[in-house]
C-alpha cells in the first residue's frame, strides 16, 4: 500500500521560562477522516502511546489500533472483527515491557491483552466502561469516568482494588471525572481530574498525596484537563482542553511553560516520547485539522 504524505508547518515553542525560543518545532498533520479503514487514516482517534519509536493510535470508530512506523507511516494494525458481541472500540492503550498491549475497549466493557499480531492473551471482562489505562509495578490501573473510580488489576487480570472517588465539589482525593491516568518512575499515579480542574497525585495504593494546577487560564492553571503523559525526565504534559494548549510541568508540579497555543484547539489525548521532542496530540477541533487527524510536533 502506498505511503501517505503529511502536511507540514513550523511552530515556535517556549523555553523553560515560558518564553519563545529561536528553535522550532516541525508540525505534521497525520491522516484524515476515513470510515473505510484506509491505512493511515482515522475515525475518532483517542488514546496514543509511543512504543519503540512507533506511534500507537486507538482508532476508535474504525475499530482498530493502528501502529505507525518511525516515518509516521502505517505499519500494522490490531483489530478484532468478529470475536466480541459488539464492535471493538479502543479508547486507550498501555504496553508492557514484554510487548503486550493492554487496550480498554469501551464497546464491550473489557480490557483486551494481546500482541501486535492480534493474538489475544486474555480478556478482562468488566461491568463498567473503563477509559484511561496505565501499567506500573506489576499492576494495571484504569479510570472509570461513569463511576468516578480508579480500578486496579494484576497483569494477569485479577481484580485487586477499587477507589471510588465520587464528589460534587473540589475535595482533595475525590475525583469528579478521572479522564486519563499515567504512572511515574517513582511509582506514583497522575490522574487528570477533568471537572475539578486539577491533576491528582496518588500512591500505588490509590491514596491521595497531592494535586497540581488550579482552575483558570493563567500559567499553571487548567480548564478541563484531559490527556496526560510524561517524558523520561519526569516532565508532565497536560491537554488543557478549554484553554486550547498543552501545559508542561516539572515532576513536582512546578509550571514550566505552555505549548502550542494558537495552533491546536481542544486537545484530547497526548503521547510524548522519552526525549520530549516528539509530541502527538488528538484534538476536538482546530483551525488546521479535524478531530479525525493527529498533530505530530517534532524538533
Amino acid at each position: 500500500m502506498g505511503k501517505r504524505s503529511c502536511d507540514q508547518y513550523v511552530w515556535e515553542p517556549c523555553d523553560d521560562q515560558g518564553s519563545s525560543t529561536s528553535s522550532s518545532w516541525s508540525v505534521q498533520i497525520l491522516g484524515t477522516w476515513s470510515s473505510t479503514r484506509e491505512p493511515g487514516n482515522f475515525n475518532s482517534p483517542r488514546g496514543l502511546r509511543w512504543h519503540r519509536n512507533r506511534l500507537v493510535v486507538c482508532d476508535r470508530e474504525n475499530h482498530r489500533v493502528q501502529i505507525l512506523d518511525e516515518d509516521n507511516q502505517y505499519e500494522a494494525e490490531i483489530r478484532f472483527d468478529s470475536q466480541f458481541p459488539n464492535h471493538f472500540q479502543p479508547w486507550d492503550v498501555a504496553i508492557s515491557d514484554d510487548d503486550k498491549y493492554y487496550i480498554t475497549d469501551i464497546g464491550n466493557n473489557q480490557i483486551i491483552v494481546c500482541y501486535q499480531n492480534c493474538e489475544i492473551i486474555q480478556v478482562i471482562n468488566l461491568t463498567v466502561k473503563v477509559y484511561g489505562i496505565t501499567i506500573m509495578a506489576g499492576f494495571v490501573w484504569v479510570t472509570d469516568c461513569q463511576e468516578y473510580s480508579i480500578l486496579k488489576y494484576t497483569l494477569s487480570g485479577k481484580f485487586v482494588a477499587k477507589a471510588k472517588l465520587k464528589g460534587h465539589d473540589r475535595v482533595d482525593g475525590i475525583a469528579q471525572y478521572p479522564y486519563s491516568i499515567v504512572s511515574t518512575v517513582s511509582n506514583r499515579l497522575l490522574v487528570s481530574d477533568e471537572y475539578n480542574n486539577i491533576i491528582q497525585v496518588l500512591d500505588s495504593d490509590m491514596n491521595y498525596l497531592d494535586s497540581y494546577c488550579t482552575e483558570g487560564s493563567r500559567d499553571g492553571e487548567v480548564r478541563l484537563p484531559r490527556g496526560i503523559d510524561l517524558d523520561s525526565h519526569g516532565n508532565i504534559y497536560i491537554c488543557d482542553w478549554r484553554n486550547h494548549r498543552i501545559l508542561k510541568l516539572r515532576e513536582n508540579g512546578e509550571f514550566i511553560c505552555n505549548l502550542f497555543e494558537g495552533e491546536i484547539a481542544s486537545p484530547n489525548h497526548i503521547a510524548v516520547n522519552g526525549n520530549g521532542d516528539r509530541i502527538a496530540i488528538t484534538v476536538g477541533r482546530s483551525v488546521s485539522a479535524s478531530e479525525n487527524q493527529i498533530f505530530l510536533f517534532s524538533k
